[in-house]
This record gives C-alpha cells, sequence and structure tokens, in this order.
C-alpha cells in the first residue's frame, strides 16, 4: 500500500543478525518483508539476500546507528566499500534510498530497518515526498515508533548522506 501510493520502485526491511557472533556486525534481509514494483529489481533483492550488509554501509546503518533515519540522494554514486550495493543500484537506476529505524509494539525488541528507493525526482527539494511518505507510514503502522523513541509524525531528524561523505542534518515536520 505504502509503496504503490508513492510509486517506489523497491523496499525492503531489513534486520540485524542474532547470531551471537554477529551481533552489531551485520544485517540480513529476506523475500518476506519487501516490495518490487517491477521484476528487475530482483536483481537488487536477491543480491542483498545473499550477502549481508556490513557495518557501517549505506543508509540502513546510518539509520540503525543512530536509531532513527537517512537519506541520500544517491546511493548509486557511493563507493562499494561504503554500500556494498551501489553498483546493482546504478545498473538498475535507482539513486535515492531512505532508511528508517522501526520497533513494533507488537515484537517487543525486535528492531527492523524500513529501506525505501524513492522515484526519481521531479523536483529538486526531496523533503516533500519524505514528508509525504512519512505521513503514509503513521498512517499505516500505527504500532510502530522510531527506535529513538519518537512517534512517527513528529518532527523528525533525518541524516543526510552525501556521495561526498560530508554529513548534514534535515529536519522533516
Amino acid at each position: 500500500m505504502i509503496c504503490k501510493r508513492h510509486k517506489l520502485p523497491f523496499a525492503q526491511t531489513w534486520t540485524p543478525s542474532s547470531d551471537e557472533n554477529y551481533i552489531g556486525k551485520v544485517m540480513s534481509t529476506t523475500k518476506k518483508g519487501s516490495y518490487l514494483s517491477d521484476r528487475k529489481y530482483s536483481l537488487l533483492k536477491e543480491a542483498c539476500m545473499n550477502i549481508q550488509l556490513m557495518k557501517g554501509q549505506g543508509v540502513v546503518w546510518r539509520a540503525f546507528s543512530c536509531q532513527n533515519s537517512c537519506f541520500c540522494r544517491d546511493v548509486s554514486q557511493l563507493r562499494i566499500t561504503d554500500y556494498s550495493f551501489s553498483h546493482v543500484a546504478r545498473t538498475l537506476g535507482l539513486t535515492s534510498s531512505f532508511a528508517i529505524c522501526l520497533q513494533s509494539n507488537r515484537t517487543g525488541d525486535d528492531i527492523y530497518v524500513l529501506e525505501l528507493f524513492l522515484p526519481n525526482y521531479k523536483t529538486r527539494d526531496p523533503r516533500i515526498l519524505l514528508d509525504n511518505l512519512l505521513a503514509t507510514l503513521k498512517q499505516h503502522l500505527k504500532s510502530f515508533k522510531i527506535v529513538s523513541g519518537q512517534k512517527l509524525g513528529k518532527e523528525l531528524y533525518v541524516e543526510v548522506l552525501k556521495v561526498s561523505e560530508e554529513m548534514m542534518c534535515l529536519i522533516l515536520l
């Protein structure tokens, strides 16, 4: 529903490893908890299922480590050491990615990072789409909160990952 409404090309859910040897080191995704608007995105889905995301990589780890959210305008331009799947994203024409670290009051301590690839921009300012996306998330994920303790829909801190690795913050209202 959320993905179709906002015409997202691809979305998936990541979870931190529960293996005691890898806690805090890797994250994994599964077939469930993903959305593909087109079969071509199965290339990225398969890559993500076969290769775990290593600590510190991409918007997913940034969102997880700050227990909030992170946005990158173009993950396809990140170095492969910064995001293992940048070459696949580039091949598929996926650029903008937004990740948000969530926890459900139904599953206790389980943490999920929802990674959403945004459609190519028609406007320069991604905040409009992100604001609308957050409103939809709040409407449909009522049992979820941001791991930092914030409820969805409140003013949200979003870390912005730039390709040059400079960092800046956005505040979404």
